[in-house]
């Protein structure tokens, strides 16, 4: 997360979109904060903690507070992506949660992607479930391979098909 290592704000990834959003580079947000481009780099490789002098120019130069780099975003996130990823449906073995962690900090975006495709497709199966007649509870767990972390197991998704009826007016008629 964010904060992590004893208590000291650790927030490279918001950084470094922050420093994209306004589309400087690190030279030039380095010069707008008063610092040098090696501290810079090393805040943004998460090697360096922002300081409190780093977080009050960041929000006289870019109009972000301590707010910005809140650490309870990123924990809710996190939260949010362990289930999503222990969901059978993922068809993977739920990571260690400081993966996890470790995900939310240097990709939020792409886990901010992943938490909605798995709400989008949970949403999505409830609906099905409720028009394949099954009522308004869970929908039925999907048969998926689970890939272990050294590949997959030996079951395979399977879906159940319903026999084929004919039309109807029955079978479609050859033309004369």
């Amino acid at each position: 997360m964010a904060g992590g290592r004893h208590g000291k704000l650790y927030a490279h990834a918001k950084l470094r979109r922050l420093r994209r959003e306004r589309g400087l580079n690190q030279v030039e947000m380095a010069r707008a904060l008063g610092i040098s481009t090696s501290y810079a780099n090393q805040i943004e490789q998460g090697q360096r903690p922002l300081t409190v002098p780093v977080l009050l120019r960041l929000e006289e130069v870019f109009g972000v507070g301590a707010e910005y780099f809140s650490v309870a975003d990123e924990a809710r996130l996190t939260t949010d992506l362990r289930a999503a990823l222990a969901d059978e449906a993922s068809g993977i073995e739920s990571p260690p949660p400081e993966e996890i962690a470790e995900a939310v900090r240097d990709h939020p975006d792409l886990a901010r992607a992943l938490v909605a495709l798995h709400r989008r497709y949970r949403d999505a199966a409830e609906q099905a479930a409720v028009l394949a007649g099954h009522g308004s509870g869970s929908p039925p767990r999907p048969r998926a391979s689970r890939t272990t972390r050294y590949g997959t197991s030996s079951t395979r998704t399977t879906t159940t098909s319903r026999p084929s009826t004919p039309p109807p007016n029955g079978p479609p008629r050859p033309s004369p």
